[in-house]
């Protein structure tokens, strides 16, 4: 099960840029509470992912067994957790699901759509219902491990495992009419997976980066960008000295440098990285996480 709980999204809970007064869900006693009720959902719930609204509202969306599997995304309203929209609202089963808030802060989810042949769709709310954006199963074949992420100018981008193109990482972005790809199909030098598509400050360029599993190089971690030509290497590829799971990538919005967070796998644990303009180095102890991390 892949990317269950998003390590860097409690992190860094800055979605879009610019820093979100958060006061009101951090408890002054620096202790972790409840958001809401405990298991919240009406049936069992995965493949989640966490967002925060520009208004400080915390959103999940997930894969929702009490409504045929379909997706599904909940808001915390202050008091209780209620559905955005109808529960269940894709047309059918929906995995490896990516959600995110663009400029206006209009949720988007982006998910592997069974019901067009495991392909990606991207679907927004207006305020009412979750409407298509372009087509339907828009990658040219199946797809997996998606990320989906905001453009400065407020773009969509998905970044994702492309089957289609031996599994290597493929980026697209939505034109206003049609799903384009960015750069060429299948960038990564081999296998690339648990995707991670992030966007540095518009300071820094405001370019497209994805962090993955680069089974090419030790099944280390690799951090590529995109230079609106080319997808290059940003540090050396495979840069963990050991194999890695579960890679998520952000941009810190005091030092708008990256940084990769993933599962080590020398010891099973947390641990965070960031590159500091020349190199990739550890930030605090690797395997921070006293147990196994995903």
């Amino acid at each position: 099960m892949n990317k269950i709980i998003y390590i860097l999204a409690f992190l860094f809970p800055m979605v879009l840029y610019g820093q979100q007064n958060l006061s009101g869900y951090f408890p002054s006693d620096n202790l972790w509470k409840f958001v809401g009720n405990e298991g919240f959902t009406p049936g069992s719930a995965i493949y989640f992912s966490f967002a925060m609204s520009l208004e400080d509202e915390p959103y999940v969306a997930f894969q929702d067994e009490n409504n045929a599997f379909k997706l599904s995304v909940m808001k915390f309203d202050g008091n209780n957790w209620v559905y955005e929209g109808s529960a269940g609202f894709s047309t059918d089963y929906a995995k490896f699901i990516s959600l995110a808030f663009n400029q206006l802060d209009t949720p988007y989810v982006a998910f592997q759509d069974y019901g067009h042949d495991f392909k990606v769709t991207v679907m927004k709310f207006n305020g009412t219902d979750w409407l298509k954006v372009g087509s339907q199963g828009f990658s040219s074949g199946y797809a997996e491990d998606i990320s989906l992420a905001f453009s400065p100018s407020g773009d969509p981008y998905v970044a994702f495992k492309d089957a289609v193109q031996s599994n290597k990482a493929t980026v697209m972005k939505f034109d206003g009419t049609t799903w384009i790809n960015v750069g060429v199909a299948g960038f990564s030098a081999g296998t690339a997976s648990y995707l991670s598509l992030s966007f540095s400050f518009p300071e820094s360029g405001g370019m497209p980066y994805v962090a993955f599993q680069d089974c090419v190089n030790n099944c280390g971690a690799t951090v590529m960008k995109f230079t609106g030509t080319d997808w290059i290497n940003y540090g050396s590829p495979g840069f963990t000295p050991n194999a890695v799971t579960n890679t998520t990538l952000a941009f810190s919005p005091t030092d708008h440098l990256p940084y990769v967070a993933f599962v080590d796998g020398q010891n099973s644990g947390a641990s965070l990285m960031r590159h500091d303009g020349t190199t990739w180095a550890y930030v605090g102890t690797p395997g921070f996480s006293n147990g196994r991390a995903t």
